[in-house]
């Protein structure tokens, strides 16, 4: 059994971090989430999507509790180099596709696990789609949460911008479902 939970499109100033929060969408209800991210674009190729947990009391957790890794393959069949975020202050969990690739936008389906139980760290898979340059991507990333404490919401977010390039959204939308239950 699945459920839609909650549900938001995203359309930014190329001039802005994104920040995108979820709060009281996780509960004892399900024990797995299923996030969909459709059509995202940013306004460069080379930039991560990131997600924070937030906590049962509204606080967004940006401790060192963060582990992730990621590999992506190329259309052509060659393998990027993989990335790892260790003692991390957030999770990397795929990249959109660039501005000038409109028409190739980026999927990531996300997938969590037990985050709102507070005995168990929360875990996380998740595939992306997506272009970068002229070339198409197929991205896993996997890590937890190293920390055993109830989560009821998700942040997502874009690098902050920097004085040599923009990396945030130009649109797309996200959809939370709740996965299993009674």
């Amino acid at each position: 059994m699945s459920r839609l939970l909650a549900q938001t499109n995203i359309v930014f100033s190329t001039h802005e971090q994104v920040l995108v929060d979820f709060t009281d969408v996780f509960s004892a209800t399900y024990p797995a989430y299923e996030i969909l991210c459709e059509n995202i674009n940013g306004t460069n190729d080379n930039s991560y999507i990131n997600a924070n947990l937030i906590n049962s009391s509204g606080s967004v957790l940006s401790d060192s509790n963060y582990t992730w890794k990621e590999a992506q393959i190329r259309d052509s069949g060659t393998t990027q180099t993989s990335s790892i975020g260790q003692a991390a202050a957030m999770w990397s969990i795929g990249r959109p596709s660039g501005a000038s690739n409109g028409k190739y936008a980026g999927i990531i389906k996300l997938q969590l696990i037990s985050p709102f139980e507070s005995n168990s760290f929360t875990q996380f898979i998740s595939r992306t789609t997506h272009w970068s340059g002229t070339s198409g991507r197929h991205g896993m990333w996997a890590g937890n949460y190293k920390n055993a404490v109830s989560c009821t919401g998700i942040r997502f977010s874009t690098p902050a911008n920097t004085s040599s390039a923009w990396y945030n959204f130009n649109g797309g939308r996200i959809s939370i479902y709740g996965i299993g239950g009674s």
